[in-house]
């Protein structure tokens, strides 16, 4: 028996119906400091980027 093909509309229901009930479950005051975690790494990284891009110019310039 041939098992029939997903189209790409089914796949992306199945995907999302599977990951939104977890989400639903975690309390959102959880998503708070990772959230703040999450834009002091940015924020550092980017800082850390210009600085060294600001660096590289002057040196070559």
């Amino acid at each position: 028996m041939q098992k029939r093909r997903r189209t790409r509309a089914e796949k992306k229901r199945r995907i999302i119906s599977q990951v939104s009930p977890i989400k639903a479950d975690e309390p959102l005051i959880n998503d708070v400091p990772l959230i703040k975690k999450d834009l002091l790494k940015t924020l550092t990284i980017t800082i850390f980027l210009a600085f060294l891009l600001i660096g590289i110019y002057l040196y070559l310039g």
